[in-house]
């Protein structure tokens, strides 16, 4: 290796050493080609199993171009895909090129025998040096695209540790329901609205007591599934978290007292199906205190407040319904359709 390959490949080596992420990979990869080639335009993709998802940058004027180029290749069969190859208005790709890129050299980013990514680069010039010092810097990504994969899928799930509920319900959990609720209040803009929700399970305590812990899970687990199948069909906007052990709560966006009344009649008729444990039938009952912002509180614990306030009232008037925090001075409102007694296993 002459010195000038040398000096290249410690730069390029320096640079990817200390990235602690993909994105931060493909981000100095950007900063590497661009320094090596100055007038070049690029894309650079990361695509692995281990990951949820596919990520790249490019630049350049055309770099989209060459987005598209590499994501044809990373559809072919691993065997078919060229390793290394400089790409001179070829088949497989002239369609995908304009007349002003007509060089492309193209390396495979390598995980050991995995395939993890491309780079691709546009060239004056398909010389051999190009095409070399474009492999070296794929094969340098791979060295380091390990490290920065796991530094991902690690931080991702201390993510999920921290904000959902993973061992149960896989819901969001308080820490995630209050930062959402803080965000929205926060960041709410004049004449927008949102309902907050609190659920609560009626003598649920009675009935963990009764068929023991790891049955009464079960039935929150199922519980869970049938109201967020409920709260999935009401858009990505709407939240169900699980706040405590037997304690849910909505977020529902842009939701007026009747929307959120609505829903929540919803969640509570969906308890008169049987839940079934150990071939045991159960039915659970619930009751739900529902407040809307602005109108009944401005800020987050003034929200949680009212919710929870207007839930107690629900339970106090018999539980198996739901009570509105603008209506406390009058009767907790029952369901449109009445629910079956409390329960217990049959």
């Amino acid at each position: 290796m002459t010195k000038h390959a040398l000096r290249r490949l410690l730069f390029v080596n320096r640079v990817l050493a200390g990235c602690r992420s993909v994105t931060a990979l493909l981000d100095s990869l950007k900063r590497i080609v661009s320094d090596l080639f100055p007038t070049a335009s690029g894309y650079a993709v990361v695509s692995s199993p281990d990951l949820p998802r596919i990520v790249g940058i490019g630049f350049g004027a055309k770099s989209l171009e060459l987005q598209l180029v590499a994501s044809q290749i990373l559809d072919l069969d691993r065997k078919r895909a060229p390793h290394n190859v400089c790409l001179l208005q070829s088949e497989q790709v002239r369609s995908l090129f304009s007349d002003e890129v007509r060089f492309a050299a193209f390396a495979q980013i390598l995980n050991g025998d995995d395939r993890v990514g491309c780079l691709v680069t546009s060239v004056e010039r398909p010389n051999s040096e190009v095409i070399e010092l474009v492999d070296l810097v794929a094969q340098q990504a791979g060295v380091h695209i390990h490290n920065a994969i796991l530094n991902d899928l690690a931080t991702e799930q201390l993510c999920r540790f921290a904000d959902y509920d993973t061992v149960l319900t896989h819901l969001p959990n308080r820490t995630a329901f209050r930062r959402r609720l803080r965000y929205l209040v926060e960041g709410a803009r004049s004449g927008e609205r949102l309902s907050v929700g609190f659920v609560d399970l009626d003598n649920f305590n009675r009935v963990n007591r009764s068929i023991g812990h790891f049955a009464a899970d079960q039935l929150i687990r199922q519980i869970a599934e049938r109201w967020s199948g409920i709260i999935a069909l009401k858009g990505p906007e709407a939240m169900l978290a699980r706040i405590g052990g037997d304690e849910f709560a909505l977020i529902l966006p842009g939701y007026t007292y009747a929307d959120s009344a609505a829903l929540v009649s919803c969640l509570l008729e969906s308890l008169r199906v049987p839940m079934t444990v150990d071939d045991r039938e159960f039915k659970i009952l619930a009751s739900a205190g529902l407040c809307s912002f602005p109108c009944d509180a401005e800020s987050v614990e003034g929200i949680l407040k009212a919710a929870e306030k207007a839930m107690f009232c629900a339970k106090d008037s018999g539980g198996n319904r739901y009570c509105l925090f603008a209506d406390l001075a009058r009767h907790a409102k029952l369901p449109s359709n009445n629910h079956p007694p409390n329960v217990a296993a049959s």
